[in-house]
């Protein structure tokens, strides 16, 4: 693989495949983002390690492709505009060339692709105010298990939660409606919840509120999703290899 540094601004695969076709067959042309400050530059991909060789071996292009290193009066005029070639550390197959630039098209589909619409059902959760404390969620829970299937309850008195949201199963839109309807109506209904909340009210989330509490659920989910990505991608914790535990036994 040749390393081509300094290429044009505007330089495609063709053009590029075309400028290097003087050296031997080339397989594959694998450009990367560089910042502004950096020369651009691209990976040339041939057939055969000796036509990469020959390629190293011109040293210095022209744009359109012509061959000046060792004339020193071209080299000066152009300097600024000099393709300069290196060798890759290491010669890059034909195979291994097309599935590097086959990852690179799904990452680029994939940054391009638009962001999955996140929905949800409306009219689920019951708003609980005015909690003063001594009760926490698995208490609530099982309060409100029995007028509805709970699924989570959202309440933190540690970190001064005073209001709570109620959270019941979406394949019931209506429960959370229902629950409120009933206790506004008949003050028997009403849980008593004592001293940690003797005033409480209650509403079903609504609108913006309703919204916000969901894209608050989502963001938590994308950064336990990002975090559990990076330790996957870690190395391991220290004296373990690639291949399980450390061997200490000395010959």
């Amino acid at each position: 693989m040749v390393v081509a540094q300094n290429i044009a601004a505007d330089a495609t695969v063709e053009s590029l495949s075309a400028i290097f076709a003087q050296f031997g067959e080339v397989v594959a042309v694998l450009r990367r983002k560089t910042p502004a400050s950096v020369p651009r530059r691209a990976e040339i991909v041939f057939a055969t390690a000796e036509q990469a060789d020959a390629a190293c071996a011109a040293g210095k292009l022209t744009r359109d492709g012509t061959i000046v290193a060792g004339d020193a009066e071209a080299e000066a005029d152009t300097d600024a505009e000099l393709i300069t070639l290196t060798s890759a550390s290491t010669f890059v197959t034909p195979a291994a060339a097309e599935k590097t630039r086959e990852k690179r098209d799904r990452d680029g589909d994939a940054r391009d692709a638009p962001k999955r619409e996140r929905t949800y059902v409306s009219g689920v959760i019951l708003k609980l105010s005015g909690l003063t404390g001594g009760i926490d969620r698995d208490q609530i829970r099982d309060i409100f298990m029995e007028h509805g299937e709970v699924r989570f309850v959202n309440y933190r008195p540690q970190d001064g939660d005073t209001d709570a949201e109620i959270r019941f199963v979406e394949e019931d839109p209506t429960v959370a409606k229902q629950i409120c309807d009933k206790m506004s109506a008949d003050e028997a209904a009403r849980p008593a919840l004592g001293d940690a909340g003797k005033d409480y009210t209650l509403r079903v989330l609504e609108g913006e509120e309703e919204k916000s509490y969901w894209e608050a659920i989502w963001a938590r989910a994308d950064t336990r999703a990002a975090g559990s990505k990076f330790k996957r991608g870690g190395r391991g914790s220290y004296g373990k290899g690639r291949g399980g535990k450390r061997n200490n036994r000395r010959d």
